[in-house]
């Protein structure tokens, strides 16, 4: 469901079961699907549509937005460290490399790549902005931005001197060397991460969410070998110390936040924090007297720096009560969170025995029928 459809639905629902409440409908993003328009939306800027390679190679339709940084909030702005002149664009990983644009059959990350937002991050720049701020979450790749940079110049060769011209990580093993003396320069690049994960290990980009993006469970300590491979290529190419590794956020979608922040030096931001302070979402929340916030499925990438959790605290801070509601719930992650928040409520809308296609199908009367009969019973 679209953020515009959740609220339809939840307002519908609240002012049936609750007639004299009033609903005040803020939209989120931490970095994934909606970011950009979002963003863009706050600041009274332009959306721009262009078509780009896919992380599966066919064509997407993808947008970014154009804005001028007088119009972003003021907390935006301090937080960002902008002037108040001169133009921001927004982009969103989401839309040229993401998860969305491909069916369940075609997701692996062995073969997608995010050249899509490399081609993203080039149009962006033509239109002369003094600054960029990409969205990174939702994304279908494992390839460390790998293919972002090569759309942008940086090139690969094998051990015979040969180009590699495919930057998924099915090649990365014929890769013995890079070159980013035809790298494109970049406006100051702010990449705004949904989770906090670090590159490798345990929680890690690979072993936290390549699952999900359809890796076999058997491929996960392959995936990881390489993973540390070519990240130390790209430290050796743009000599960076190997402790960016291990800094928070660099696992964010698929490693992307690593390899754009070792090439440009780009600077690191939760995604969530951004859309706080561009909607000055504490204010809202002290005027409120219930917050209700939630995703698709909760489990425990979402503890990791995700847009409702960030809400939760913000919930908890100001002494207002909450209600956290997911598609699918897992126990692990809801007994963290109640550990954390102890009154909170959570609601999950489809049976554990439900198919995927059903509940996705069923997806706006589940919310109703459950939202409906929490607020009776409340």
């Amino acid at each position: 469901m679209s953020p515009e459809q959740v609220a339809s639905v939840a307002r519908q629902s609240i002012e049936a079961t609750c007639q004299n409440w009033h609903v005040l409908s803020v939209f989120l993003a931490d970095g994934g699907e909606n970011f950009a328009k979002i963003m863009t939306d706050l600041s009274s800027g332009a959306i721009q549509k262009l078509t780009v390679q896919g992380p599966r190679d066919s064509e997407v339709e993808a947008a970014f937005g154009v804005a001028e940084i007088a119009n972003l909030a003021l907390p935006l702005r301090e937080l960002l460290a902008f002037k108040a002149n001169g133009t921001v664009a927004f982009l969103e990983m989401a839309q040229s490399s993401g998860l969305q644009s491909l069916a369940m059959e075609q997701r692996d990350p062995w073969l997608t790549s995010s050249v899509g937002t490399g081609q993203s991050l080039i149009e962006a720049s033509k239109h002369g902005v003094s600054s960029m701020v990409m969205g990174l979450g939702g994304s279908a790749t494992q390839d460390l931005a790998l293919g972002a940079l090569m759309a942008l110049g940086l090139e690969c060769y094998d051990a015979d001197g040969k180009v590699v011209s495919d930057a998924s990580p099915a090649h990365w093993s014929r890769i013995a060397c890079l070159d980013k003396s035809k790298l494109l320069a970049l406006p100051p690049l702010w990449l705004a991460c949904d989770v906090k994960n670090p590159l490798l290990g345990p929680q890690g980009t690979v072993y936290q969410y390549a699952l999900q993006k359809g890796l076999a469970k058997e491929d996960l300590a392959e995936l990881e070998k390489q993973t540390a491979r070519m990240a130390r290529l790209l430290l050796d190419c743009f000599k960076k110390e190997e402790s960016w590794m291990e800094r928070e956020g660099m696992g964010a979608a698929g490693g992307m936040a690593f390899g754009l922040g070792v090439a440009y030096d780009a600077h690191i931001a939760s995604g969530a924090q951004l859309i706080e302070h561009a909607l000055d979402l504490k204010r809202r929340i002290q005027d409120v007297d219930l917050v209700i916030t939630g995703e698709g499925r909760f489990d425990r990438t979402s503890l990791y720096g995700k847009g409702p959790v960030s809400v939760l605290e913000l919930a908890s801070e100001l002494g207002k009560p909450a209600l956290l509601i997911a598609g699918r719930v897992e126990h692990e992650a809801k007994e963290q969170l109640r550990q954390r928040y102890p009154a909170l409520e959570v609601l999950e809308l489809s049976p554990a025995t439900m198919p995927l296609e059903q509940a996705l199908r069923e997806a706006p009367s589940l919310l109703a029928k459950a939202l409906e009969q929490w607020l009776k019973q409340s």
